[in-house]
């Protein structure tokens, strides 16, 4: 027991000592680590862009949410790291180099489908059935659930910090509020390789084999009289999630999804790691993974969508979807979901309502607010002071127009399409 628990301990502290390495060794990893980084900061000024175009303002920063988004992604990298090495998964044959093209080719026919558990199942249903690519389907498919395992947890943790509100039409026709909610995390990892002494890199570190890992088929004892060893080595990864919120708060549909898929993880990972000593599971693991994400995700999606709305107008007052930061509505602590029943007290039903209030009873702001799920408890807010605007994103009322519209067009079908109108194909006259 001492020395198992000693073999972790200095297991932990070889994972976190590299783990500077990932992130400014010099490394090839260090570069697509920052690479990734960039990239993230790139999907949050397109976050920034979109909010300032349909509000005015910007309701997430796309430096603090990047910062953000990096600092969670090392957290993250270091936990998945330390289940990379204390289960033994070796990425020397997983089929890694294959992960990333196989996923961006998948993207092209919907951008969904660049999830790990796609190309991981297809990859490895290519080599049970054909023999190629030569992988370890239990190594990659124990990655897959790694990786997805560290998702749920950033989810949970950190998943709701950039929700987008808007105003979107669901499966009853209705045209609701809700939020759209984009997370990106750049993850610096530390992972096992078999690599030959003399192709060891400075930016690694040889480890000795632990007896409990279970998905390495060679031990050091195996490899005594060769030039072979396990070794530490940094790599770095992506992860992200893209949600639809409009029967709950963002905090709670973000951790419905991390439960959800922290149970269809840790599932995979038991599988992928029977799977090492019955070799018939490979199949169930190959299959389990990409099917049952995909039911993951359809049902959820769907369930949400036609689900019964939390964001409508209410048959009183005005129900607020979000609140711009910095506002008189933010200082006064408002929240999504309460309702504003009066301002400097005339009632309101509407935002005209609210605008007429503010500019017809010139006067320190004072507002009564029903807190909704506070069982219809009403409050009095005051600010002290005169404002012009509340800051307040209202529920959709009549007239409104929706402010986005999900579909499943896949960058091809974008592409054939300006192909198409540049060479004037399709065209009637």
């Amino acid at each position: 027991m001492a020395d198992t628990i000693s073999a972790f301990i200095e297991l932990g502290k070889a994972v976190l000592k590299a783990i500077p390495l990932a992130l400014l060794g010099g490394s090839p990893a260090t570069g697509i680590f920052w690479v990734f980084t960039a990239l993230v900061f790139m999907q949050y000024r397109r976050v920034e862009a979109t909010e300032t175009r349909i509000y005015g303002v910007a309701k997430n920063r796309s430096v603090m949410q990047a910062l953000k988004s990096t600092g969670w992604g090392i957290v993250g990298g270091a936990i998945a790291s330390m289940l990379l090495v204390f289960l033994g998964i070796p990425l020397s044959d997983s089929g890694l180099a294959y992960l990333f093209p196989v996923a961006l080719a998948l993207m092209l026919v919907s951008p969904r489908f660049m999830c790990f558990s796609y190309s991981g199942g297809l990859i490895s249903l290519s080599y049970l059935i054909f023999g190629f690519p030569r992988v370890n389907v239990p190594t990659i498919m124990a990655l897959v659930a790694v990786l997805h395992l560290t998702e749920s947890l950033l989810i949970y943790l950190s998943g709701a910090g950039c929700a987008t509100p808007f105003f979107v039409r669901n499966k009853r026709n209705e045209i609701v509020g809700g939020f759209g909610v984009q997370r990106f995390w750049p993850m610096p990892l530390i992972a096992v390789f078999l690599m030959s002494k003399a192709a060891m890199p400075a930016a690694g570190e040889w480890i000795a084999t632990p007896d409990w890992w279970p998905l390495l088929g060679l031990k050091e004892g195996a490899l005594a009289n060769t030039n072979f060893f396990y070794a530490l080595f940094p790599v770095a990864a992506g992860l992200g999630y893209g949600d639809i919120s409009v029967t709950t708060l963002p905090r709670e549909r973000a951790s419905n999804t991390a439960r959800v898929l922290s149970l269809y993880s840790v599932v995979l990972l038991v599988v992928a790691v029977a799977a090492a000593s019955f070799r018939k599971l490979e199949w169930v693991a190959a299959l389990f993974g990409p099917l049952a994400h995909e039911f993951i995700a359809r049902v959820s999606s769907s369930s949400e969508m036609a689900g019964k709305p939390r964001f409508v107008r209410p048959a009183e007052g005005v129900m607020v979807l979000d609140v711009l930061p910095g506002s008189a509505a933010d200082h006064s602590h408002i929240k999504s979901g309460d309702i504003v029943l009066e301002v400097n007290g005339r009632k309101v039903n509407s935002r005209d309502d609210m605008r007429a209030a503010l500019e017809e009873t010139p006067e320190p702001l004072e507002m009564v607010v029903r807190s909704e799920g506070r069982t219809g408890r009403e409050r009095l807010v005051k600010l002290g002071r005169v404002v012009t605007s509340l800051g307040v994103i209202s529920v959709p009322e009549p007239g409104d127009d929706i402010h986005v519209e999900f579909r499943s067009r896949s960058p091809l079908t974008g592409l054939y399409r300006r192909v198409a109108s540049f060479f004037g194909l399709g065209r009637r006259g």
